[in-house]
């Protein structure tokens, strides 16, 4: 066992060792520093006047997402944004939602939609604000979108110049639509913007009816005011790892946020069906592709469950999870919900496998923690004198962590091209060379694996 043991990190090592020498080759010297805050997406739109072909439409931008504007199988909803300041509707994320429909993906297992936009467009108009209807005329169209398959999307558009949105419906299924649509404001990006991809669980647990504990962007803003993200349900049942994997590019084409969430597994879990290596294959494509397109993966342990046939195969694919951890240390560690339903299986509901109503709101509380420590550990700003100053700390969360190594291995490979806070590329330059490349990479690996106890910087 010991043996097996030094050979194995025999292997680590000169794989590492391989790694450094390419990227010392290819990076030799690069040196960045910049200087930002979390950029909140607070929405816009809530409460402003709307106005609709058919239906209530100040259903559709209230605060309570369990009432919606329904409209026609060709209809619009429209938004007066003109008594919003400016600076604050440059740029906008257009955010709808549907809530009829169950699944995001219903062409995985080909299950059926409900009050669904298919075809239609984003428009934009620039006429003066506070009239008692919606412009019938110059209206310029921002994005276009025809068979969608999708129970919610998002839309970057550069609002400048305008004061009027509105989605245009020309085609739905079920002849009618059923819709939430949100205005966030995204003048300084989309980092507050997330997706949750997985199965029937991540459906519930992360859908937009709240169960009266409100939704996972609501119960942020509970906690923290500055905030209040938007969070699109990516989750779609009976779907496994593989269908992830082979949707996951097309998924990603159509999300302009950056935080991805990933919750796969109870599926492939159950009788064993997919199998633990290759569902760490699987999961490997999806991360992969998740960090190609310049997005940060949050991936979670599968849920505990009750029953036999699911449970028995558990400990071997949330051991592929961690594996995952320690192979991409550009991975933040989602929720654990195998220990969390573990401790409490009362929230399991009677069928052994989904979580009761009760359950799915403690999914959402889970999910809310995450995404509030991603803002607790974003926005520290220590200074190079100052005590809470730590080399390697990229992020500034006070401490040299997984996430800080992930974040250097972007910016040498060229994903990344400053840090997001003022002394990131002062602490990622571990041996204050006055230059950050493949050195820095090393000795930081060697420090997180405990085969250096201090980097030369600090001695």
């Amino acid at each position: 066992m010991y043996k097996s043991q030094n050979i194995k990190r025999l292997s680590i090592l000169l794989a590492f060792s391989i790694v450094l020498c390419t990227l010392f080759y290819l990076f030799p010297s690069k040196l960045t520093y910049a200087a930002s805050s979390f950029p909140a997406m607070l929405p816009i739109s809530r409460g402003v006047p709307a106005f609709g072909s058919v239906g209530v439409a100040s259903n559709a931008n209230d605060n309570n997402y369990g009432t919606a504007w329904y409209g026609g199988g060709t209809s619009w909803l429209a938004y007066d944004l003109s008594s919003v300041p400016v600076d604050q509707r440059k740029q906008i994320i257009v955010v709808w939602y549907n809530t009829d429909t169950y699944d995001y993906d219903t062409t995985q297992v080909n299950t059926s939609s409900y009050h669904k936009p298919k075809n239609y467009t984003i428009e934009a108009n620039s006429a003066s604000g506070g009239s008692s209807s919606a412009p019938t005329s110059g209206w310029t169209v921002l994005a276009t979108v025809s068979n969608n398959n999708y129970h919610s999307r998002q839309h970057l558009v550069d609002f400048t110049g305008y004061n009027w949105i509105r989605i245009n419906i020309t085609d739905s299924l079920t002849n009618s639509v059923n819709i939430n649509m949100d205005i966030h404001n995204a003048s300084l990006g989309t980092q507050d913007d997330w997706i949750i991809y997985g199965d029937s669980i991540t459906a519930g647990g992360t859908a937009l009816n709240g169960n009266g504990k409100g939704t996972i962007a609501q119960i942020v803003n509970s906690t923290n005011s500055a905030h209040f993200p938007v969070v699109e349900c990516g989750g779609t049942g009976s779907i496994l790892s593989r269908h992830g994997s082979a949707s996951i590019d097309a998924w990603l084409s159509v999300f302009p946020g950056k935080y991805v969430g990933v919750a796969f597994g109870t599926n492939d879990a159950w009788g064993n069906q997919t199998g633990a290596d290759n569902y760490y294959k699987n999961m490997v494509t999806i991360v992969n592709a998740i960090i190609s397109a310049g997005k940060v993966p949050v991936v979670a342990k599968i849920p505990w469950s009750n029953l036999t046939a699911i449970s028995q195969n558990l400990p071997s694919y949330n051991a592929k999870i961690e594996e995952l951890y320690l192979a991409y240390p550009e991975i933040i560690k989602g929720p654990d919900f195998y220990t969390f339903f573990q401790n409490n299986p009362t929230l399991i509901s009677s069928d052994n496998v989904h979580p009761s109503t009760e359950g799915y709101n403690a999914m959402r509380e889970q999910w809310a923690k995450v995404i509030l420590s991603i803002y607790e550990n974003s926005t520290v700003t220590p200074t190079p004198s100052s005590p809470s100053f730590v080399y390697g700390d990229i992020n500034g969360s006070g401490a040299l962590d997984s996430i800080d190594f992930g974040l250097l291995r972007q910016y040498l490979l060229g994903m990344k091209t400053s840090f997001d806070y003022t002394y990131g590329a002062k602490a990622a330059d571990v041996n204050n060379d006055g230059a950050i490349n493949s050195i820095d990479f090393g000795l930081m690996r060697q420090r997180l694996l405990g085969i250096i106890t201090k980097f030369p910087a600090e001695s």
